[in-house]
This record gives structure tokens, sequence and C-alpha cells, in this order.
């Protein structure tokens, strides 16, 4: 299965961008893709990416203007998932930049219907010189599914 997708979100009078002279406006596109490709029974690909372009987002410093994107890659072997994913978000503002490495193990007990799911978040923030460090804390995260 191969899914695509793209977007578009325009706000006239976007909250926080009036402070832009000439622009009160806010402005988001984003493109999108997920695979899920078996290989047999017992073995399937999985992948999706997104791309999301920002204009005129509210900041605490004003409106400023940011990409991000997000790639994830996982293979299920019978009913175990390692999963692996990066995000990145670059802007305009200084400070505001992160990268993070996600990884992770899926174990579906039956499909999407009840499923467990770990990961561990690695940040690396952006570092202004002259600002105080900045803290890239781990985050791990547990999640549990079920569908009655």
């Amino acid at each position: 299965m191969i899914s695509l997708g793209v977007g578009a979100d325009v706000q006239a009078h976007g909250a926080g961008s009036s402070s832009t002279p000439g622009s009160t406006r806010y402005l988001a596109f984003a493109a999108d893709a997920f695979v899920d490709y078996p290989l047999d029974a017992d073995n399937e690909l999985v992948g999706e990416a997104a791309v999301i372009r920002y204009d005129q987002y509210a900041t605490a410093a004003g409106p400023d203007r940011a990409i991000a994107a997000y790639v994830q890659a996982g293979y299920r072997y019978e009913q175990i998932e390692p999963v692996i994913a990066v995000e990145y978000f670059n802007a305009d503002a200084a400070g505001a930049d992160v990268t993070t490495i996600r990884l992770g193990v899926n174990y579906w007990l039956a499909k999407h219907a009840y499923n467990l799911k770990a990961e561990l978040a690695i940040p690396r923030l952006e570092q202004v010189e002259g600002a105080p460090a900045v803290h890239n804390n781990l985050t791990g995260t547990l999640q549990a599914q079920l569908v009655f």
C-alpha cells in the first residue's frame, strides 16, 4: 500500500502574525508519503516521510518561517518491528532548530487492534552563541493500544 498526501493551510489573519509589517497571513504547505509493503505473511517493510513549510507562524519573539521534515522506517518480522525515525525542524529564529533521532520497537499482538510500542527520543537542540547551554534531554515513551 502506498499513500501520498499534500495539504495547505492559509489564515488571512493568523494569530501572532500581525507584527510583520504588511503581512497578517499564516501559510503552511505539507506533503507526506506512507508505504506498507508486505514481503510475505511474516515480513513487512514500513516507511513514511513528511515535509512541512511554515511561513509567519507565531512565536514568542514574533512571526517566523521554518521547514520541518520527518522520515521513519521499520521492518516487521512476525510480531516484532524495530523502527528508526529522524525529525528535523529548521527555523529562521535563532535557537529554534531541532534534530531528533527516535529508536523504537513495536510489538503487534493482533495487528493494529492490540499492540505495544516503546521509543527513545534523542534530541539535538541548536546552541546559540552567548545563550545559556541547551539541555538535550532523552525522552522515553511506552504506548499500549487496545481497540474494542
